[in-house]
């Protein structure tokens, strides 16, 4: 859970991907909640809530994330993956985590 973790975290920091993830959830029908909440350590539900809180904003980030790699593959600048070159390379991992099947499933169980 240490990924999620990191995966909020990462998200929360990055205000113009919260606008990005609030387009796509207003784009998709079920009134998809948009905001992004972080575990209060000591508390164990927060935990829990948070993780499925990730899971709900699920189509909405596979939706940023695939309009920004459309992006870079027209050659287009990403909205995504911006900043300095450790800045980059963060997002990237984000990114592939974003990306990955097995991370979550991982959180679903």
């Amino acid at each position: 859970m240490d990924l999620a973790d990191e995966l909020i975290t990462w998200l929360r920091s990055k205000t113009s991907l919260l606008a990005l993830i609030s387009e796509a959830c207003n784009k998709l029908e079920g009134n998809i909640p948009s905001s992004v909440i972080r575990a209060v350590i000591t508390r164990w539900t927060a935990h829990y809530l948070a993780y499925d809180r990730l899971i709900i904003l699920y189509p909405a980030l596979t939706m940023v994330v695939g309009d920004d790699i459309s992006r870079i593959r027209a050659k287009l600048s990403s909205k995504v993956i911006t900043g300095n070159a450790a800045a980059k390379a963060k997002a990237e991992r984000m990114v592939n985590t974003i990306t990955s099947e097995e991370f979550w499933k991982s959180l679903a169980m």
